[in-house]
Parts: C-alpha cells; sequence; structure tokens
C-alpha cells in the first residue's frame, strides 16, 4: 500500500484515506460518537441494548466468577436485572452467564430441554424407527438396523477389495 504525507504535515496516510491516524484520533475526540456529548444520547432512557453496550465499554475480556481464568469474549450480566443501574452489570464467560441464568430461572437447562424433546420417527435416511427398525447401540442410543446393516455391508466390500484388489468385485 501506497503511504503519502498527510496535509498536516504529521503523519503519513494511504493513498485513498482522507488523513493520518493522529489527525483521525483528533478528529473523533472532537466530535464523539459514543458519551453524552452525542446529539442523540438518551441518558436513563436508553434501551437495554444501548445499556449493555455502554457496560461492554468496560470490559477486560476476563470472566469474575472466582476460580475462572477464561480470558476472551466475555458476556456482561446483570444479576439484578434492573438494567438502568450500570453497577450491577459483571462481566461472565459464556459457561458462567448460562449457568447463572439457570439458577436464576431465566432459561432452561440443557437437561431440561433434552427431556422435553421428542424423539425423531424416522433415521436420517428416512426409515421409520418401528420396534423391527430399531437397535440399540452400546452406548444407549437408538439406531436404524436397515442403515446398521448398509454400513456394515460396505465395510465387507471395502476391506475386501483393500484385501483383495481388483480380483474381487466391490
Amino acid at each position: 500500500m501506497k503511504m503519502i504525507p498527510c496535509e498536516c504535515g504529521r503523519g503519513l496516510r494511504a493513498k485513498r484515506a482522507a488523513k493520518c491516524r493522529q489527525c483521525d484520533i483528533e478528529m473523533r475526540r472532537a466530535n464523539p460518537i459514543f458519551g453524552e456529548g452525542v446529539t442523540n444520547w438518551k441518558g436513563t432512557e436508553a434501551g437495554e441494548k444501548a445499556l449493555h453496550l455502554r457496560a461492554r465499554k468496560a470490559a477486560t475480556g476476563r470472566c469474575t466468577q472466582e476460580g475462572c481464568d477464561f480470558v476472551g469474549r466475555t458476556h456482561m450480566a446483570h444479576l439484578t436485572h434492573q438494567y438502568h443501574d450500570e453497577s450491577g452489570y459483571v462481566e461472565l464467560c459464556p459457561k458462567h452467564h448460562y449457568e447463572y441464568d439457570v439458577r436464576v430461572g431465566l432459561r432452561p437447562s440443557a437437561k431440561e430441554v433434552r427431556a422435553h424433546r421428542k424423539p425423531p420417527e424416522v433415521c436420517k435416511h428416512d426409515h421409520p424407527f418401528t420396534p423391527e427398525n430399531t437397535i440399540r447401540t452400546p452406548s444407549g442410543h437408538r439406531a436404524c438396523r436397515t442403515c446398521v446393516n448398509r454400513r456394515q455391508r460396505e465395510g465387507r466390500k471395502r476391506r475386501r477389495f483393500a484385501k483383495f484388489g481388483n480380483m474381487v468385485q466391490p
């Protein structure tokens, strides 16, 4: 990328850029796009999403849960759910945020979701799960007998072809 001097004389800018990085920073400080200096600032009338974004600015990227060493994209959770109280936000990793929401009843646990899920009536190849066509795997899951038999036949053919080569048709 070709760099050329900025009109301010202090820095370089890309050929397509309007100003150098230093000029851009000064312009953003003079004309903020966030905060109370903006013309559409709503203060306490802001919505939940805007309040979460305000809290996000103070994020450090570390979970505040004791014993958690997560570093990365954290969630801003409000423990009292009074979102206009900016001091109530805590920074949690996704796992601890989910556990907190389950504990206070904001969302169902994965176990509850699985318990209410209706088992499929057909396999992914549209064979029905009838008592005659259904077998249990050693881990306890259901499997389609037709599909299992087909996979075993194909595996035997593959192994036989690998062992004998072109002598036996796959």
